[in-house]
C-alpha cells in the first residue's frame, strides 16, 4: 500500500516539475512542490524497502535543487521582461550562474544515486534511465539540448512512478 501511495505522490510531483519547464516563471513554485512531493515518495519507497540511502540520497540532491529552481526561475522572470538587463546581470553574476551549474550537476549525481538504487529495489528500470538522464542534462543544461534531456528525464521519472507496484507476496506450499 505504501508503494501505492509513492507512486501517485512520485507521478505528480514529477508532473508539477515538468511545469517548470513548461511555463518557468509560475512554474518554479510548482516545481519546488514537486520536489517536496516526489522527496516524501521517495521517503515512503525507503521506508517500505528498508533502504535509507534512498532518501538520504534525494535528500541532499533536494538541497542542491532548491536554490537552483528558486534563482533559475528568477533569472527567466527578469530575462522576459528585459533583456539588456539579463545580459548585465549575466557578466555581473557569471560566477554565481557558474556556481549554481555545479550544483546542479552534484544534484544530479546524488539524485542519480538514489533513483538507480529504486530501481534496483522495485524492479523499475525506467528510473535507472531517468537517473542517467538526468545527469546527462546537468552536464548539457547550458545548451539548449540539456533544457530537452531535462525535460525527457524528468518525463520518464513520471512513467517510472507510474509503473511502480507493490513487490509480490510469494507463498510456497508443500504439496503432500
Amino acid at each position: 500500500m505504501a508503494l501505492g501511495i509513492a507512486r501517485f505522490i512520485g507521478f505528480i510531483g514529477s508532473a508539477f516539475m515538468l511545469s517548470w519547464l513548461i511555463y518557468p516563471i509560475f512554474g518554479g513554485a510548482l516545481a519546488i512542490s514537486g520536489l517536496i512531493f516526489v522527496l516524501i515518495a521517495a521517503k515512503k519507497i525507503s521506508e517500505t524497502m528498508g533502504k535509507n540511502q534512498i532518501f538520504r540520497d534525494f535528500l541532499i540532491a533536494s538541497i542542491f535543487l532548491f536554490p537552483f529552481l528558486i534563482l533559475s526561475s528568477a533569472f527567466i522572470a527578469v530575462l522576459r521582461e528585459n533583456v539588456e538587463l539579463v545580459s548585465q546581470l549575466f557578466s555581473i553574476l557569471v560566477h554565481d550562474i557558474l556556481a549554481l551549474w555545479i550544483l546542479l550537476i552534484l544534484a544530479s549525481f546524488f539524485l542519480r544515486k538514489s533513483l538507480k538504487l529504486i530501481a534496483e529495489t522495485t524492479n523499475v528500470p525506467l528510473f535507472k534511465i531517468s537517473a542517467n538522464t538526468y545527469l546527462l542534462s546537468a552536464i548539457l543544461l547550458p545548451t539548449i539540448i540539456g533544457f530537452l534531456i531535462l525535460f525527457l528525464a524528468i518525463f520518464l521519472q513520471a512513467l517510472a512512478f507510474l509503473f511502480l507496484t507493490s513487490p509480490k507476496k510469494t507463498s510456497f506450499s508443500v504439496v503432500k
